[in-house]
């Protein structure tokens, strides 16, 4: 019987130290999860940059054909 009080302590331990363990990996699990949070928004934020710019491109190369057949050649 004098063991017993020992035996919970040495329980106590195994879970405080298991808590520990499970916080760590929560932290380190919430980190991971931020950081794909912030590359999937840079892969959308690119995606839109690069579709503006594309779009912005063919809009001036319009432009430019659009002033190319208003040009008046001088005989």
């Amino acid at each position: 019987m004098t063991n017993l009080p020992l035996d919970l302590h040495q329980a106590q331990s195994f879970v405080d130290r298991a808590a520990a363990i499970n916080a760590k990996a929560d932290t380190e699990r919430m980190s991971m999860v931020r950081a794909i949070n912030h590359a999937i928004i840079v892969v959308l934020l690119l995606g839109f940059a690069g579709t503006f710019l594309i779009t912005a491109e063919q809009h001036q190369k319009r432009i430019d054909l659009v002033n190319q057949e208003q040009v008046s050649w001088q005989k």
